[in-house]
């Protein structure tokens, strides 16, 4: 089951690492250590939110204003502002970049997933995303990326997009094709 960022306790409860942003404002510290030691982790490289964070630089994670917002052994969450940068002409998030964020999310989770990334890359092959409420400009939203399926060549993602008040704005299902690098 997919632990909510926006609810951090049971983040913090499920072994979750969150991000800088939720310090002051919660309360909560990042805990480096709360992954517990017997618990199997779904990625072959555990996720660094720095590192991530900088990777997103000069794309478009970057356009999109994503910001990762923390992980547990199976699930991550970012961030993305409904800002002049995603939002359509009446003023409410584009359906486009929910599903910038889906498939980012997903590439990102499943690259995550790759032992070697010298002989092996992530690409979407299949998305759909189902658009279910309106967040208007000014807000944020938060995407939590959960498996399906993770086998040695392909994919399947679940993304929930949900508005500051925890309710769900999109849903979305993303299949990704691990493939061999040339």
């Amino acid at each position: 089951m997919c632990a909510y960022v926006t609810n951090v306790a049971n983040a913090l409860e499920s072994g979750a690492l969150i991000s800088e942003s939720y310090q002051g404002r919660i309360g909560y510290p990042i805990r480096k250590d709360a992954r517990k030691q017997d618990s199997p982790m779904l990625w072959k490289h555990e996720p660094d939110i720095e590192q991530l964070q900088q990777s997103m630089q000069g794309t478009l994670l970057e356009h999109l204003g994503l910001t990762l917002e923390g992980f547990g052994d199976d699930w991550i969450s970012v961030r993305m502002p409904v800002d002049r940068r995603t939002i359509q002409p009446y003023g409410i998030l584009h359906g486009g970049a929910s599903v910038a964020l889906a498939e980012s999310l997903g590439s990102l989770a499943s690259a995550l997933c790759i032992e070697d990334h010298s002989t092996h890359a992530p690409v979407g092959v299949e998305i759909n995303a189902n658009h279910l409420r309106p967040v208007p400009d000014g807000q944020f939203v938060i995407g939590t990326l959960s498996p399906i399926r993770i086998g040695r060549r392909m994919h399947v993602w679940n993304i929930e997009i949900r508005d500051p008040e925890d309710r769900l704005v999109c849903i979305s299902r993303l299949t990704i094709m691990i493939i061999e690098r040339d």
